[in-house]
């Protein structure tokens, strides 16, 4: 079975710009998303740019971000 494929974008939504993970491996820039698991799901983002796919399974989502 073959790992789902996530891909790296750049998105923006008023004055906020955010970077992550979206789980459509065929989203193209220009194109509108919806975060579903976001605080505002049904806020619409402007795809910015796109970067390379990964698999799924090799994000780590137990990293902390912060200071020490």
């Amino acid at each position: 079975m073959k790992a789902k494929l996530l891909v790296q974008v750049r998105l923006q939504s008023g004055d906020t710009v955010r970077t992550c993970f979206i789980d459509n491996a065929k989203v193209k820039t220009g194109s509108k998303v919806t975060l579903k698991n976001s605080e505002d799901p049904k806020r619409r983002w402007e795809v910015l740019e796109v970067y390379s796919e990964i698999p799924a399974d090799q994000i780590h989502t137990d990293w902390h971000a912060g200071g020490l």
